[in-house]
């Protein structure tokens, strides 16, 4: 998986925010990266499997600089898990048992399975929607090449809405916030299918 640094996309957005240091503008496109991948889902990973251990609920996933935006699917041995909302968490008592069921947090890189194993070794393996880390200091390359355009537009939202800076300017905000949220629908909507597509049993299972 090829990576690239932040400061690929400044030509897209410096002349936007004149003056603005370079530190500032890659915080700003890093955090419209992250909305754009938590809302947007194109960033997937089908992960390397992690083995169950007796009595342990949670999984740290093999994820570098990234954090889960949504759990897609996850198969626990030879089933399919079924996929908890954290409202539903809510309704759960505590459990032992072959699991049957996963979730995720947003923004963390641990998967926990319900009810909790009894046995260890079962092959865990799960397809995750990720989003950058707060602190990734570089992004996969794919990002950029599909998404430049959007995610510089968020990124330009959040430096012309910063208050007090000579680049300051509501209507630039405005603007770029527009273009910013068109093309996370564009490309929700082209995710959404392409997953569908590729594995409809998978998105359609839910606990």
């Amino acid at each position: 998986m090829a990576m690239v640094k932040w400061n690929v996309f400044a030509p897209l957005v410096a002349p936007y925010a004149a003056g603005a240091p370079g530190f500032t503008i890659d915080a700003a496109v890093r955090q419209a990266a992250i909305d754009f991948c938590t809302r947007a889902l194109v960033l997937q990973r089908t992960l390397a499997p992690v083995l169950t251990v007796a009595n342990q609920a949670g999984y740290v996933l093999p994820l570098v600089d990234e954090v889960m935006a949504k759990l897609l699917h996850c198969r626990i041995g030879s089933e399919v898990a079924g996929l908890l909302t954290l409202p539903q968490l809510d309704a759960l008592q505590p459990a032992a048992g072959a699991p049957r069921a996963a979730y995720v947090i947003e923004g963390a890189t641990t998967l926990y399975l319900h009810p909790v194993p009894t046995t260890s070794g079962t092959p865990v393996v799960a397809r995750v929607a990720v989003c950058p880390s707060q602190a990734a200091s570089t992004v996969d390359a794919a990002l950029f090449e599909r998404y430049a355009a959007g995610i510089a537009a968020g990124a330009i939202d959040i430096l012309c809405r910063t208050p007090g800076r000579a680049y300051s300017n509501a209507d630039a905000a405005m603007d770029a916030r527009g273009r910013f949220e068109t093309a996370i629908n564009k490309a929700r909507t082209a995710a959404f299918y392409a997953y569908a597509r590729s594995s409809p049993r998978a998105a359609a299972s839910y606990f």
